[in-house]
């Protein structure tokens, strides 16, 4: 049969539990101090250090077992930092391959707009031309008035 490591949680837990057996011990000693010989309290009292020894090797192997664990987590942080650098490095590409397309643009809209002016002032000089030809038209008009009149 294949061997399974134990998760932080579950060493862990395992570990509370044998706490408990210890602090059982020792509770039991303290409610029956009286009625324990000098051996009986001296055995338990070496049994309660061996479950305290148990305990902390327990805890020891869960600090292990999230060592391993964080080793893997940071693994694969550091394989996913690797992913967005190389993605951001592609954003600021792309956002710099933005930039000058705006930059074109702008130029182009420049360029556009000093057509606009230009047809702009062409019409603004072919409207006052033909406020020009209606003011001869008007003054024209009132010589000829001024004639017949």
């Amino acid at each position: 049969m294949p061997e399974e490591n134990l998760t932080f949680e579950q060493v862990l837990d395992l570990s509370i539990a044998v706490k408990a057996v210890a602090d059982g011990i020792a509770n039991y000693q303290l409610e029956n101090f009286q009625q324990l010989s000098t051996p009986e309290r001296r055995e338990l009292t070496e049994v309660e250090f061996e479950v305290r020894d148990v305990y902390r090797d327990l805890l020891n192997e869960a600090t292990q077992v999230a060592w391993e664990d964080m080793e893997a987590a940071l693994e694969q942080i550091e394989a996913s930092t690797s992913a967005v650098r190389k993605t951001l490095k592609k954003i600021t590409a792309f956002r710099r391959a933005l930039s000058i397309a705006a930059g074109v643009i702008a130029i182009t809209g420049a360029i556009a707009t000093a057509k606009a002016i230009d047809a702009a002032n062409s019409t603004a000089e072919l409207l006052d031309l033909f406020n020009k030809f209606k003011k001869e038209d008007e003054d024209a008009k009132k010589a000829e008035d001024d004639a017949v009149g």
